[in-house]
């Protein structure tokens, strides 16, 4: 038998809960993100060895971040006309390009171009494996994305320790080589997979009906409880551009060695892998906006704790750190999970637009919390940004609480 049916068929034994359609596409983004996170997960510190201010770097995921949301319409109209499978395809190879041309030295300007191309790349793969689990009408929504989102969780198993000793023994070139690997492979396997499966989603939709679908779906989104939901979801995820972009930076900052982070990066990725099991068993038992406000919560309460102990430094220490971090990462993953159910149940009717406007929220809020931050931290410091920042989520929370009591929970 051929080594990836033997392959496939142990997937299939350690994952039997799973439908099909939900494992394939999991699978892929494992694949995506692992050939991603040997590089992303220190690429602030990349960024640093370049010679790039905090403020750059608020700028280089602005341009990472930005085109996802502007590209997302566009995409979703595409999985109207084009196999959606074919559109992953392709936001795969964009990945494995970006790998490909991060090996050269460019300028400043040259290189958040290519940050434009990650993001465009990004919206074709997103809005479009979102677009295939929503148009397959899923059984259980949370528990779905929750596996959808946890998948590159997974990943953190390996590729974060991966690539800092590939960093350690070598340099960043030898990631991205490594990258560029697991994104061919990737190519290949949703070719193999999905490409036919993906066919039933294409139709006959033209550019006026979906400017319809899109306006029936604000209709909805005008609920009082999807505001609500919406606005916790939002805020979180402007959080999320500001502690992605510039957490290990932060750890230099406090007189982390690198030795410490690249070990910090491995330990954390392997127990919020396992940790996020018991958040997907959760998940299966909450209602979408249960997830989204206890998630919401969490997030905040551990934001503004991070940035307390700034002000305390023995608080922050190895194992401190790891903890509030994995609590910090399951309040997101419920947030995010709960989000992405919510318009899936909502907007079924709408797979392909609602694949567009979930890619829209994440990418277009942490774009502006990633230049938010790097603006704000020279001024202001870690410290006070970091329990703004949990105190901005906590007060979406017990608004959003409060302004649809009635139906949020």
């Amino acid at each position: 038998m051929d080594i990836r049916f033997i392959a496939y068929d142990m997937i299939q034994r350690i994952l039997p809960q799973i439908d099909q359609i939900t494992r394939d596409t999991s699978i892929s983004h494992f694949l995506l993100m692992f050939g991603y996170r040997m590089f992303s997960f220190y690429f602030p510190l990349f960024l640093i060895e370049k010679g790039y201010s905090v403020p750059q770097i608020g700028y280089v995921y602005l341009f990472i971040y930005l085109p996802i949301a502007l590209a997302a319409p566009f995409v979703g109209f595409l999985n109207h006309k084009i196999n959606p499978a074919l559109l992953t395809i392709i936001g795969i190879a964009g990945y494995a390009c970006y790998a490909l041309s991060m090996l050269f030295a460019w300028d400043f300007w040259i290189f958040l171009l290519l940050q434009v191309m990650l993001g465009i790349a990004a919206a074709c793969y997103f809005v479009s494996s979102r677009a295939m689990l929503m148009g397959f009408h899923l059984k259980n929504p949370n528990r779905s994305f929750g596996w959808f989102y946890s998948s590159s969780l997974y990943v953190d198993i390996l590729a974060p320790a991966l690539g800092a000793l590939l960093i350690w023994f070598g340099n960043f070139y030898l990631v991205f080589l490594a990258s560029l690997i697991a994104h061919v492979l990737n190519v290949i396997f949703v070719a193999w997979r999905l490409y036919a499966k993906a066919k039933v989603l294409k139709d006959h939709t033209n550019i006026r009906q979906m400017a319809g679908n899109f306006k029936e779906m604000g209709k909805g989104l005008a609920h009082r409880m999807m505001l609500a939901a919406l606005a916790v979801s939002l805020a979180t995820l402007f959080v999320t551009g500001i502690y992605r972009s510039f957490f290990f930076v932060f750890l230099r900052e406090e007189g982390w060695q690198e030795q410490s982070i690249l070990l910090y990066g491995t330990i954390s990725s392997i127990a919020f892998a396992l940790f996020s099991l018991l958040v997907i068993k959760r998940l299966g038992r909450e209602s979408s906006v249960q997830a989204i406000r206890e998630g919401g919560g969490i997030f905040s309460l551990t934001t503004i704790l991070l940035g307390f102990g700034v002000f305390f430094a023995p608080l922050l220490n190895f194992v401190s750190v790891l903890i509030i971090t994995l609590l910090h990462g399951a309040g997101g993953m419920m947030v995010g999970s709960g989000k992405s159910g919510l318009l899936s149940k909502r907007f079924f009717a709408y797979p392909e637009e609602a694949g567009a406007l979930d890619t829209i929220f994440a990418p277009l809020a942490s774009a502006f919390g990633s230049l938010a931050a790097g603006l704000m931290i020279g001024v202001w410091g870690f410290g006070s940004v970091f329990m703004g920042a949990g105190m901005l989520v906590g007060g979406t929370v017990i608004a959003a609480f409060f302004l649809g009591k009635r139906n949020f929970g």
